[in-house]
């Protein structure tokens, strides 16, 4: 039943109540006439043609309009319904990547340097040259312990369930700026005070994540800038950097560019959301990443 209509009337029905309601006043008005005979002449036809108008309006907003908006409306809510099917499939496929490597990875690691511990222990270890050996696949061991840490940090963040929005995104600046000391990247936020859904505030993260990558890799970009701002009932996260940018006119280019997994998962997220987003970028001045989400009351 099309949403608006009264409960338990049916698209036939209303038009048949608006039908008969127009061929009343119809016959009001044919009545009216007869008495005002000097009016009859010309004014007959013209009500009956309006009426006839009417009535064909009636039936076409009835029977054509409404069920073609409740069409629409069932597949917009069918596309937003699958995109958060994907983006749930895409977070529980991360949480389990970031068990089994914290748990295989780390197991193995830990085997691996007790293993060169006691070969350390061995008889004739202790000539120079093997020493040397040793140390450098205990610092290997170690780098390679501290670089898994990282991908499950980045596959599960453990701040999303600890922080709010500002926090996380604050330490997701911190350690992209970290890794990638030749861009200077700062953080700002205004009027972002409490909570949000986990669903929204999940995708902001991805979101950002993927921009930093996306402005440090491609970009190459010396100074990035990432605002959080909560206005009007939205959350808009804005992503902005001095980077080599691209041609938002080529089509080929725009092909290239939003086809990429990356864009296409941060569209994923946000459409499950409800949110949008929108890039913006000129070639050799850098480029502008917006992603924009409604929200209704903070999670507790």
């Amino acid at each position: 039943m099309p949403a608006g209509l009264p409960l338990g009337l049916a698209p036939g029905r209303v038009a048949a109540v608006f039908a008969a309601a127009v061929l009343v006043g119809q016959l009001g008005v044919h009545l009216l006439l007869d008495l005002l005979p000097a009016l009859t002449p010309w004014a007959r036809p013209f009500v009956d043609f309006s009426v006839l108008l009417m009535l064909i309006l009636i039936s076409a907003y009835v029977f054509f309009y409404r069920p073609l908006c409740r069409a629409r409306q069932e597949v917009a809510e069918g596309a937003r319904l699958h995109n958060r099917q994907i983006v749930q499939a895409i977070e529980g496929e991360r949480e389990r990547l970031a068990r089994d490597l914290h748990d295989d990875a780390g197991q193995y690691l830990t085997a691996l340097k007790l293993a060169v511990a006691t070969l350390e222990r061995t008889p004739g270890a202790e000539n120079p040259e093997i020493l040397g050996q040793t140390r450098r696949l205990e610092q290997l061991i170690d780098q390679t312990r501290e670089r898994v840490h990282e991908v499950v940090i980045r596959l599960r963040p453990p701040e999303l369930a600890e922080k709010d929005l500002v926090g996380v995104l604050q330490a997701l600046v911190v350690q992209c700026a970290q890794r990638f000391p030749q861009s200077r990247i700062n953080f700002s936020s205004s009027g972002c005070r409490r909570r949000y859904d986990l669903e929204v505030e999940t995708a902001l993260y991805r979101v950002c994540q993927e921009g930093l990558c996306n402005a440090v890799r491609h970009g190459r970009s010396e100074e990035i800038v990432v605002d959080l701002l909560c206005r009007q009932g939205a959350l808009q996260l804005r992503i902005q950097d001095n980077g080599a940018g691209f041609d938002c006119n080529d089509n080929q280019t725009r092909r290239d560019v939003f086809a990429g997994v990356g864009l296409v998962g941060m569209r994923e997220r946000l459409a499950a959301v409800d949110g949008k987003l929108s890039i913006e970028s000129v070639p050799g001045q850098g480029t502008l990443v917006e992603a924009w989400i409604p929200v209704g009351k903070g999670r507790k």
